[in-house]
Parts: structure tokens; C-alpha cells; sequence
């Protein structure tokens, strides 16, 4: 047991000031060298881990395919040149339409305080919240996120960028496709993960200047560091025109393969995030510190050095990577910073299923009915001419072109048969049966099929009618909303500790101006709004992020606003309500000022009209 137990790879903690000195430092010499070698193989190891695991999905191995099909390119690589290879890609314009539904949204969210003392926390939070949503066009980023979950899942990273603002820093919402994240263990939502990695590919100049301290041994990847030169004809004998004219097998065979590759002007390495759960004690007798600045903590002997989570940065690849950083999770919500949106989730697999999924099959049939007709369409009009070997002269024969206007052909009357052509078969009626069926069920999934159907009737039902019809198909459209409202809800739990922690008093009141302000930023604990003698752990727990389910999308509230003009017409809700439901963003004490002036108005010329002279 004990031999089995050390195959697995041991990370080495790392303090931020050392146990016995009580000094800051970054280890070295043996002892550097030992925690190096800990920290590559752990991270390589979760690494490979994480990426046969990703692998395993099918959705993910098939995202490529998807892309494909989108952008058109739908038919395989060996088809024989001669065959037709048409493309009535109807799964773009589904695509978009899903798309454009999900992404027409304009979530009504608020954070909510059950302890009235700390109303104006949650004011500040949803005019702090709503401020960022804007001005980082975190709506056009939330479209990709949601693009990628219609391939199969989607990620969205919510981190703190400290060059952000020209050095004053802000949040960022990252969108991340299925391979850019990678949770290693995870089982229905992302934060049951034992771990997520994160990785992309980065300049190596960017590296240096985010991590200026530890990224002197950093060197660029060949992998992404090379680019191919075109029209480079290497060791092949003919000329430049020849060379162009060879298959790029042939190209590659004269070239060496990587005889005309160059390397980058802008040299890049891979760079990885591991975001982990680490259950490692302070084993020492010493008080230390962990983590840096203003958000670090001490831990005693015998406690978790890590409560909310480690972070492990590296940069490079294989034996070349490098540890940029190590230290605590950095964010107070002790979360992984990271949202996870799938469309079509199901329990036996974490990736989410891909909504072109069902379409691909039906996109064959048709593609492949258009081929077999284009075929068809060639043969009758170059139909296959059948003769005797003796009928023609082998030199006529071999240049003999069908298509030819006025063709006339001579042919030897001793041969056993006259030459013919053969005949076209027919196309049978069930063909385009099937062709139409295959579409029809295609469009059916699109949610401009109920107007296009009811369009073609003789009696268009009335808009209610249709309106009607067209909520009833997309249900499954309502049920993608409801996911993305989790989604949100997910990184809204995480803004508000990210609020308290990172926005202090000037940025606050540079955002909302003196409505930014609280009493907190003036106690012993200045610029935060977290009170005196608590943390931003604890005082977050006061408030809770809340999206009003079914308002994500336009489908939804377009049927919403026409009950709330119904019941303001009868009296049932004020104006004010009406206004905050309608999400008009209006000032309802100025919109009261400003009628009550024109009701005066009003009221002045019918008295001066009744006046006897038009005093």
C-alpha cells in the first residue's frame, strides 16, 4: 500500500513568509529545487488528468466538427472530385436564431438584504453591478459564452485584471470554450470540482510583465512559437510555378516538413491556472502568513493553510514549465472563479450536449439528395455514350467531347451495334419526399416556423393566436434562459464579494458619485464598506444575488409588459411599480413633478376659456 500511495505526485506548500525565519522569500537551492520538482509533477500530473478527461467527452471531441458545419464545410475530405458536393446549410440560419434569442436578454437581477441596516450596501451593489454590466459590454461577451455552450458548454471567467482602467483595475469577464477549462472531478456543478485548470496561450513578453519576479527562466514553446513560409520550395528541382502546382503532400515531402518553419516574432508559451482544493495543515510551530497585501491571513499550528483554495500559475510546457506564483486563492469568495453554462445538461456526463447534435444527420440527407440530383443533372446533360470498340477510331474517341454544339461522329457501319447514350434513370417521387420531411423537420426547430407555416394558410390566425403558438414552441428555448439565469446567478454570488473586496471608496465614488459613499468608509477601517472588526467573508453572507426566473428573455417579457399595462389601466398598481416593471430606468419623482406641472397647465387655459373676457 505504501508504494502505491507514492505514485502519486506530493505538493510541496508554499508560505509567504517563512515558517522558521518569519521572513518573506521564494525557496532556493535544495530546498528550491525539491518544491520545483514537487510542483511539476503535481500540475503536470493534474494536467494530463484533467485533459484525458476532457478528452473522454464526446461533445468536446466533436466541437471542431460542429464548427464546421456551421460555417458550411460539411462534406468529407476523400470525396472524389467528380461527385457534386452541394451545401443547403440550414443549420446556420437555426443556429444564429437560437443564438439571437438567447442572446436578446437583459436579465432583471438585484441583491437583497434581509438586515435592513445594510440597505444601502445592497443600493451600492446593484448600482455597482449594473454600472459594470455596461461599461465592460458584459452582455456581448456573455453572447460567446453562450455560443459556446450551444456547442456543448460554456465558461466564463470572472477575474480581477489589475491592468484593467490604466492600471486602476477591474473585473473581466473571460469567455472560455470546452477546452479551455478543464474541471478535473466534477459532478454536477463546477464548484463540486477537486480542482479547475485553466489554460491559454500567451506572449511570453505578457508573462514578463504580469509576473516580473519569478519569469527570468520563462522561454517560448516551438509549439506556438513557429509559423510555416509559404512558396518556400526547399530542395525541389523545378520552378516556383512547378512547386505551386504539387498537392501539399507533395509540398511537404520536397519541403522536409519543418524545413520552412520560422519562428515568431512574438514568441508564446502555454499558461495555466490551477485552481485547486488543498486540505494541507501548517505542520510547523510557527504562527505564518499566507497570501500578500491587504487580503492575506495568519495561520496557526494544526489549521488549514489554505481555506478558500490554492492557486498555482505555470508557464511553459512539459519539462520547461516554470511556477509564476503560488498562493491562496486570492478572492474572499473562496470559489472557483469561474461560471459554467450548458444548454442541454445531463446527468451522465458534465459537458453539456450540443444543440446541432440532432441537425447533423438531418443536414447529410439533404446535402446528399442535392448531390445525387446534381449527379443526375450532370450524366443527362453528358450522358454516357456506349459503342462497339470497332465503332470509333481510338483517336476520336479518346478526344470525343458529348457536350460539343452540332457534334457529328462518324462511326464504322461493320461494328456490331451503333453507338447510343445511355438513358438518365428518373428520380423517384420519394426522393424529394424525403428531402422535403428532412428539412421540414429541420425548420421545425426554429422558432420562425410557426409564422412561416401560418403565413401559407388561407385563414391567418390573429396575433394572439400566433403569439401563442410560437411560446408554446419555444419552451426549450424558455428552459436555455432558465440555465443562463443560473449561470448568472453563479457570478452574481461572486460580484458581491468581489464588490466588498476589491472596490474601494474612490472607485465607488467614481462610478456612483456621493451615492457610493457609506458611513463604513469613515470608521477604523477606512475605504471599505465591510464594517469595523468584520471581513468581507462574513458580511457578504448578508446578501444574496437574485434573478426573477422567467424575465431572462424578451419572449417572456414581451407578454409581461402587456399584463402590467393591463393591470395599471384598472388601477391595480401604481406607477411607480409600473415603471420598475417595465425596467424603463426613470426617475419617478421627476416623471410625478413634471405631470403634476401639466395637469396645472391644463387646468389654467380650461379656467381662462370659461372666464367671461379670458381673464
Amino acid at each position: 500500500m505504501a508504494a502505491a500511495a507514492s505514485a502519486y505526485p506530493e505538493l510541496k506548500p508554499k508560505y509567504e513568509l517563512h515558517p522558521s525565519t518569519g521572513q518573506p522569500y521564494w525557496p532556493s537551492g535544495e530546498e528550491g529545487t525539491e518544491y520545483l520538482r514537487s510542483i511539476r509533477a503535481y500540475t503536470e500530473a493534474a494536467f494530463e488528468e484533467a485533459s484525458y478527461d476532457n478528452r473522454q467527452s464526446e461533445e468536446v471531441r466533436e466541437v471542431q466538427k460542429y464548427i464546421n458545419y456551421i460555417v458550411g464545410d460539411q462534406w468529407p475530405v476523400g470525396r472524389p472530385t467528380y461527385k457534386s458536393k452541394p451545401v443547403n446549410n440550414r443549420i446556420w440560419p437555426i443556429f444564429w436564431e437560437l443564438v439571437s434569442l438567447l442572446t436578446d436578454i437583459r436579465p432583471m437581477f438585484e441583491v437583497l438584504t434581509y438586515n435592513k441596516e445594510f440597505q444601502r450596501h445592497a443600493d451600492i451593489l446593484n448600482a455597482a453591478t449594473k454600472s459594470w454590466w455596461l461599461e465592460n459590454d458584459a452582455d456581448l461577451k456573455l453572447a460567446f459564452i453562450i455560443i459556446y455552450a450551444l456547442l456543448g458548454t460554456g465558461y466564463g471567467k470572472l477575474t480581477w485584471d489589475r491592468f484593467a482602467r490604466n492600471g486602476q483595475g477591474d473585473f473581466d469577464l473571460i469567455p472560455c470554450g470546452p477546452s479551455d477549462v478543464l474541471p478535473l472531478k466534477a459532478r454536477f456543478h463546477i464548484q463540486d470540482a477537486q480542482a479547475v485548470i485553466y489554460r491559454s496561450v500567451v506572449a511570453v513578453n505578457w508573462v514578463k510583465n504580469k509576473f516580473p519576479l519569478t519569469s527570468a527562466g520563462i522561454e517560448a514553446d516551438a509549439k506556438y512559437s513557429r509559423f510555416q513560409v509559404t512558396g518556400d520550395k526547399g530542395n525541389f528541382p523545378g520552378s516556383k510555378m512547378m512547386f505551386d502546382m504539387l498537392s501539399p503532400q507533395m509540398q511537404y515531402r520536397y519541403t522536409g516538413g519543418t524545413a520552412n518553419m520560422k519562428p515568431s516574432s512574438f514568441p508564446m508559451c502555454l499558461y495555466r491556472e490551477y485552481w485547486l482544493r488543498d486540505f494541507t495543515e501548517n505542520a510547523s510551530n510557527a504562527i505564518v502568513k499566507m497570501g500578500r497585501g491587504g487580503w492575506s491571513y495568519f495561520v496557526k499550528p494544526g489549521e488549514r493553510l489554505y481555506p478558500r483554495g490554492r492557486l498555482i500559475i505555470m508557464a511553459g510546457e512539459g519539462a520547461k514549465a516554470m511556477p509564476m506564483d503560488d498562493c491562496p486563492n486570492p478572492y474572499a469568495h473562496g470559489m472557483y472563479p469561474f461560471g459554467c453554462l450548458r444548454m442541454n445538461p445531463v446527468p451522465w456526463t458534465f459537458s453539456g450536449l450540443s444543440d446541432l447534435r440532432p441537425l447533423m444527420s438531418l443536414q447529410d440527407i439533404v446535402n446528399n439528395i442535392l448531390a445525387g440530383i446534381l449527379d443526375m443533372v450532370k450524366k443527362a446533360l453528358n450522358p454516357v455514350m456506349l459503342a462497339p470498340r470497332n465503332a470509333i477510331a481510338e483517336g476520336l474517341w479518346n478526344s470525343l467531347d458529348n457536350s460539343m454544339p452540332g457534334l457529328r461522329i462518324a462511326y464504322n457501319p461493320n461494328a456490331a451495334a451503333a453507338p447510343f447514350y445511355q438513358p438518365t434513370p428518373n428520380i423517384p417521387g420519394y426522393v424529394m419526399m424525403t428531402y422535403d420531411r428532412a428539412a421540414a423537420e429541420m425548420d421545425r426547430t426554429s422558432s420562425g416556423a410557426t409564422a412561416a407555416s401560418a403565413a401559407r394558410k388561407k385563414q391567418v390566425p390573429g396575433a394572439e393566436t400566433l403569439a401563442e403558438l410560437q411560446n408554446a414552441q419555444q419552451t426549450p428555448v424558455r428552459l436555455k434562459g432558465r440555465w443562463t439565469e443560473v449561470f448568472l446567478r453563479d457570478l452574481g454570488k461572486m460580484d458581491i464579494y468581489n464588490i466588498f473586496q476589491f472596490y474601494d471608496k474612490k472607485r465607488r465614488f467614481f462610478m456612483l458619485g456621493d451615492k457610493g459613499i457609506t458611513v463604513e468608509d469613515s470608521d477604523q477601517s477606512p475605504n471599505s464598506m465591510v464594517p469595523h472588526g468584520s471581513t468581507v467573508e462574513d458580511h457578504a453572507k448578508n446578501f444574496a444575488f437574485f434573478i426573477r426566473p422567467g424575465t431572462l428573455l424578451n419572449l417572456d417579457k414581451a407578454q409581461r409588459a402587456m399584463t402590467v399595462l393591463a393591470l395599471r389601466r384598472q388601477g391595480d398598481i401604481d406607477r411607480s411599480t409600473m415603471y420598475d416593471e417595465l425596467e424603463m430606468g426613470v426617475d419617478v419623482g421627476m416623471i410625478e413633478k413634471n405631470l403634476e406641472a401639466e395637469m396645472a397647465k391644463k387646468l389654467a387655459l380650461v379656467a381662462k376659456a370659461q372666464r367671461p373676457g379670458g381673464g
